[in-house]
């Protein structure tokens, strides 16, 4: 079995967006398995890479990167470096609000 992302570098569509979108799988007998990440999450079947290549690479736009790549410890410190940096913002805005539910009980 082999990993791979893909690092898209601009969404057309903008419905997956930019960055690590996917991770996947090629098993040895050359299937793939894919799971797009984000709101529109999914799990998909494919019949081989060159398959994902041609319905999602966008003529260059996306790339696939392989985990024995050695920009693929770069990408993932990147996409964990957005996740905390979503998760921190999330967290913000609930102790925002936990703040407002207090101000509010005692007034």
């Amino acid at each position: 079995m082999k990993l791979f992302w893909l690092n898209r570098h601009k969404d057309l569509s903008g419905v997956s967006g930019e960055g690590i979108v996917a991770q996947g799988v090629i098993f040895e007998n050359g299937q793939v398995v894919m799971r797009w990440r984000g709101r529109h999450s999914s799990l998909v079947i494919y019949d081989n890479i060159k398959q994902v290549d041609a319905i999602h690479g966008h003529r260059g736009l996306t790339d696939i990167v392989y985990d024995d790549d050695p920009r693929a410890i770069q990408l993932l410190y990147l996409a964990q470096r957005e996740v905390q940096k979503k998760d921190w913002e999330l967290g913000k805005a609930i102790r925002g609000l936990e703040k407002l539910r207090q101000l509010q009980q005692e007034s």
